[in-house]
């Protein structure tokens, strides 16, 4: 894998990972709290009206979730440390974080005001990880990822460009 030195900030991958781990911690505890828990007609109607099965499923669902969200952090924290976090790593990533938390919002608004609101804030730290992730794709592709603010005249990269047409 190529070396990606000194490319990202721990500003923008710190707190959205902080974020989305301590929120993985509750929701997924929480889920596992109330599968371990007693049937009772209070608890079954937070999962799926008490459909049969909606509370192993539910509930199972999210502590899964949760558990991936956390070993994907991990796999792109190791990355980082590694210096092998690319951009493209870095927007997979952050896209199927934010498409599993947000198909789990949609339904997570039924079950509760905190769910619903702890799912949106999980859902914005994956939209922030996925807008750094589009930047930094962005500039490896235009060629400019590695040249940390220095400016590049635009007769120089005029020059680079090759059109395939000999005049």
């Amino acid at each position: 894998m190529k070396t990606y030195d000194g490319i990202w900030r721990k500003r923008h991958l710190l707190p959205p990972w902080i974020l989305q781990i301590l929120l993985s911690i509750i929701l997924g505890g929480t889920a596992i709290s109330v599968l371990a828990g007693p049937f009772t007609p209070e608890t079954s109607s937070y999962f799926y009206a008490g459909r049969p099965g909606g509370r192993a499923i539910w509930g199972g669902g999210t502590a899964g979730l949760a558990v991936a969200t956390i070993a994907l952090i991990a796999g792109e924290a190791a990355l980082y440390g590694a210096r092998k976090l690319g951009p493209g790593w870095m927007l997979g990533g952050a896209c199927a974080k934010t498409l599993a938390w947000g198909v789990w919002v949609v339904p997570g608004t039924r079950a509760s005001l905190v769910s619903a609101a702890l799912g949106v804030v999980m859902l914005g730290a994956g939209v922030v990880e996925v807008g750094v992730g589009a930047v930094y794709t962005h500039r490896e592709r235009k060629g400019t990822l590695f040249l940390r603010g220095e400016e590049v005249e635009m007769s120089e990269k005029v020059a680079e460009v090759k059109t395939g047409y000999e005049f």
